[in-house]
């Protein structure tokens, strides 16, 4: 079934449009009269219109990817693992960055999953699903319904790669929700008190790939942003109108307004400013890197895309250790940077692009350690570090810590990204990433340890104060959408 594009404008009182980013949780906050939505990127949470004395953006301290206005007035956020909840400013406080009283932590044993989308139910729980952050986008995100009565409860719905469109019919008896990376909307029936889900089932299926937010009317129609563009479904989930924003592409959607007669859209600030400044910036940028290989980082990807969205603008990477690129950029000395951690660096905005997995590579001659050998007589062996405060000096030390020993080093070497073809060589073990352990082994170069595994993140950091800079905006733009789910940048995405 196809549908033209209408291009639509602020409509008061039917649509408005306001500036917000990908990714962005827009909600009514019924207490404070506005709307608000969290920056995923610049760790901002705005309202509109803001209060008289209250500023119109307030500072977090970590970013958000999504939220519900609690009637006490507070407000309740998905960070990364965690729910948090925060306290707003009142009219006439001085701004201050907005802590987050941790509530729950999410699926502490799986590294690679994080908070994508939620909302509050009808009856005052908070719905929300998480997301797969590796590279391999296989399904293992899960929802899960939290409240201050019951705590965390996972729903029975199948696994995701990606939770999004996570919405609740207006008698708050059905639930919809969808799989930002692979899927259709699909709907199920709900009880809140029992958090439990059935007779799980299609609802509708996309008019564009990309399910992001999503919203019941009064009516019971479907307001479903998709791959930016906004549809409108009937309460059998037929497509009514697909609406296309007349300069942005849409980023989030909620009703409001006294009468929640007002459907507000969030265009994606982000890329539509990206573009804006193509060609109007210039100078040199300064990214640091980790000692990594280029692929794995994608540099070649992002050079290629700076040349041609900023064409006057020079980037400049530097390789430093993980936690001289933390110390840096938390002090402004380096705009920004790419960085492998265990845990997201703190006083900094982090955002994460990929897990990242460390196995033991071992030369063929010390086979016999893995027959009758544990972990004592592996910290034994001679290892190959990096140089302190790398990503691989940090992991590979708190993983023997971890057991009360140290590994026996024999050699540091600043080229970590190569630290494979000493091993091949036969100087010593090494922690590779599992894609160059398993890949050595299979060729025989090597051998791997089965029981030992680190889990780190790839992340993007940048200092609080500069993270609206035009040119850091562009880049961090140009490396969300080199590292969006199945997708290398193309010129057609430029």
């Amino acid at each position: 079934m196809n549908f033209p594009s209408t291009a639509v404008a602020s409509t008061p009182g039917v649509m408005l449009i306001r500036v917000g980013q990908a990714g962005s949780a827009l909600r009514w906050d019924a207490a404070g009269r506005c709307w608000r939505w969290a920056d995923p990127v610049g760790s901002q949470l705005y309202a509109w219109p803001a209060a008289p004395a209250v500023p119109s953006g307030v500072r977090m301290l970590e970013s958000a990817s999504a939220m519900a206005c609690c009637s006490s007035g507070r407000v309740l956020l998905g960070l990364g693992k965690r729910l948090g909840i925060v306290e707003l400013p009142q009219p006439g406080q001085p701004s201050r960055p907005l802590q987050a009283q941790v509530l729950v932590t999410i699926d502490a044993a799986e590294p690679r999953t994080s908070i994508s989308d939620g909302c509050a139910d009808r009856h005052g729980n908070f719905v929300f699903g998480t997301a797969n952050t590796g590279q391999d986008k296989r399904p293992i995100g899960s929802f899960y319904q939290y409240s201050q009565r019951y705590g965390l409860r996972r729903l029975a719905l199948p696994a995701v790669a990606a939770a999004a469109s996570i919405a609740f019919s207006p008698d708050g008896r059905r639930m919809v929700f969808a799989d930002a990376v692979r899927g259709a909307i699909m709907q199920c029936d709900y009880e809140p008190e029992r958090a439990k889900v059935s007779n799980v089932k299609l609802r509708s299926e996309l008019l564009q790939q990309g399910a992001g937010a999503a919203i019941f009317d009064r009516d019971g129609n479907l307001w479903s942003v998709q791959g930016g563009v906004l549809v409108q479904y009937d309460g059998d989930g037929q497509a009514l109108q697909r609406i296309v924003l007349a300069r942005e592409a849409a980023a989030s959607v909620a009703f409001g307004g006294e009468q929640l007669n007002q459907l507000l859209v969030l265009g994606a600030q982000l890329k539509s400013e990206a573009q804006q400044l193509q060609g109007s910036l210039h100078g040199v940028v300064e990214l640091g890197v980790p000692s990594e290989k280029p692929d794995f980082l994608r540099l070649g990807e992002l050079a290629s895309a700076v040349t041609q969205r900023l064409p006057l603008v020079e980037l400049k990477t530097q390789t430093l250790p993980t936690a001289t690129l933390a110390e840096q950029v938390s002090t402004g000395r380096l705009p920004a940077a790419l960085t492998i951690a265990a845990n997201p660096p703190r006083g900094v905005l982090w955002l994460p692009l990929r897990s990242v997995r460390y196995r033991i590579a071992m030369p063929r001659e010390h086979a016999a350690v893995l027959k009758r050998g544990g972990w004592r007589e592996v910290a034994q062996l001679p290892w190959l570090d990096g140089p302190s405060g790398s990503h691989t000096h940090l992991l590979l030390r708190d993983m023997f810590e971890r057991h009360g020993l140290s590994p026996r080093i024999v050699m540091q070497h600043d080229d970590q990204a190569n630290l494979d073809a000493l091993v091949r060589a036969g100087a010593g073990c090494a922690l590779l990433r599992e894609e160059t352990a398993l890949a050595g082994a299979a060729s025989n170069d090597f051998i791997v340890w089965g029981q030992a595994r680190v889990d780190a993140m790839l992340g993007f950091i940048l200092p609080y104060e500069r993270a609206s800079e035009p040119a850091l905006v562009a880049l961090s733009s140009i490396i969300q959408t080199i590292w969006k789910p199945r997708a290398a940048i193309t010129p057609a995405q430029l």
